[in-house]
């Protein structure tokens, strides 16, 4: 069951901001951040061990000792040895960690190498792809202006999940991944070990990966309480870089937001009313069906003129309810959405809050 407290949530160390970050796929790996919420988590904090790498290349702390190993591997450019520091779960740990680098010939690829960096990137995470592992998202990331990614993984088969995150900096790979149980998918100790990592003697990158726009609030809606906006930047096959907000109100028993972002107009202008249409839908239905969840309703709707997609789910194996309102106007993406336990929502305030959404006449 879900918190009911703040002393629970402290204990069950996820809400439903997190929920909706780690579920929301919207087309593939587009418009997904990932947002542990550290409400009322500081006191599940562990004593973590800070570990500086032999070489003195980076600092990252685990929560128990780690162990250290190298592996060569064959590449078409000759043979490479990855430099390998792991901690696996032991009686008091559900959690896998390591981290890993190499490096690469500098003529190859480097951290510059921007048209090169997606398909990098990703082939660092062939070893699941392969296995046909549910991918949750494709997420950028950044270290002194270094370029990254970061990857959720889901094998509902075996009850597993991955978080993983790679950055490039300059022509070194490094590879960090936590390993867990699906039901720690929310745990604060994998945001705890990733956002640990840090570089050592290493100075800002002067050639950033390219920045996205960040989109202007242009609706008004009236939200039950006070509300936090948070931004990230995620990849988009269809669109590349975006930036994407999300406004939203938080208890510990439901959750409102309203998510946008800006679109690029060239890229936009491509696209039909048939595929934005489609793309709307799939947004709704991958975010239920990848999430051992079940569609309950779906169906089209107006809004300010505009064709829009009005739709309720269950995720996260029935236990909560999503409902959703999608559309695009111009060349802004909008989802209002409402998230809330089984059984225990209030449907007069759901409805008040996805009628009361409005756009700003420019």
């Amino acid at each position: 069951m879900l918190i009911n407290d703040i002393s629970q949530r402290a204990q069950k160390s996820y809400s439903y901001l997190a929920i909706y970050m780690k579920n929301s796929i919207l087309l593939l790996l587009f418009l997904k951040i990932i947002l542990i919420s550290c409400k009322g988590q500081s006191s599940n904090a562990r004593k973590t061990e800070l570990y500086t790498d032999h070489s003195g290349n980076y600092k990252i702390e685990f929560i128990t000792k780690p162990f250290f190993k190298t592996e060569e591997r064959d590449y078409s450019f000759g043979k490479a040895i990855w430099k390998i520091t792991f901690s696996n779960k032991n009686d008091s740990s559900k959690f896998d960690y390591l981290i890993k680098y190499v490096d690469f010939p500098s003529d190859l690829v480097t951290s510059d190498s921007i048209n090169l960096l997606n398909d990098l990137f990703l082939a660092t995470q062939v070893d699941l792809i392969k296995e046909q592992k549910i991918p949750y998202n494709l997420e950028i990331k950044e270290i002194l202006g270094f370029p990254g990614r970061e990857f959720h993984f889901l094998d509902s088969v075996n009850n597993i999940a991955y978080t993983r995150q790679v950055f490039l900096v300059k022509n070194r790979l490094y590879f960090l991944e936590v390993k867990y149980e699906i039901n720690s998918d929310y745990s604060y100790k994998i945001e705890q070990f990733l956002n640990s990592f840090s570089l050592i003697n290493s100075t800002i990158n002067a050639t950033p990966e390219l920045s996205s726009k960040s989109p202007i609030k242009k609706f008004i809606i009236k939200f039950p309480g006070k509300t936090s906006t948070k931004t990230h930047v995620s990849f988009s096959e269809l669109f590349g870089n975006l930036t994407i907000a999300l406004e939203s109100y938080e208890t510990a028993s439901d959750m409102y937001g309203v998510n946008y972002a800006i679109l690029p107009v060239d890229k936009l202008n491509k696209i039909t009313d048939k595929q934005i249409k489609e793309f709307i839908t799939k947004v709704f239905t991958s975010n239920v069906l990848q999430t051992n969840g079940k569609i309950i309703s779906q169906k089209e709707i107006s809004i300010d003129n505009n064709w829009a997609l009005e739709g309720m789910g269950s995720i996260q194996n029935g236990e909560i309810i999503l409902q959703i309102r999608s559309v695009i106007v111009k060349n802004y993406y909008y989802q209002i959405l409402v998230m809330y336990e089984k059984d225990k929502g209030n449907t007069q305030k759901t409805e008040d809050f996805l009628n009361s959404f409005e756009l700003i006449k420019e």
